[in-house]
């Protein structure tokens, strides 16, 4: 009888030990999908200030662009001025 109930006991210790072990598994599953959801979440936050950012940049650099592109056309407008006043003043000298 006294193995039977130590055997019985022991039955029940390891059925223990198996239901701690799974129940720290669950634990430890429903943190890393806790986790796994949260880093999604902070992912597409990057991705959309990360497009933002780069929106952002695009702009200026299209700004930027079209600022060089007016001073380009300014000096084009200068030098075409300068061409006409040198053409006069060869044309007044002959």
């Amino acid at each position: 009888m006294f193995l039977a109930e130590l055997a019985s006991n022991t039955v029940e210790k390891e059925i223990e030990d198996l239901e701690l072990k799974q129940s720290r598994r669950d634990e430890s599953l429903l943190t890393s999908q806790d986790e796994l959801e949260k880093d999604n979440i902070d992912l597409i936050q990057f991705i959309h200030h990360d497009n933002h950012l780069k929106q952002e940049k695009e702009a200026k650099e299209k700004k930027e662009l079209q600022k060089k592109q007016e001073k380009e056309d300014q000096l084009k407008q200068l030098d075409a001025k300068i061409q006409t006043v040198k053409s006069e003043i060869e044309k007044n000298r002959d």
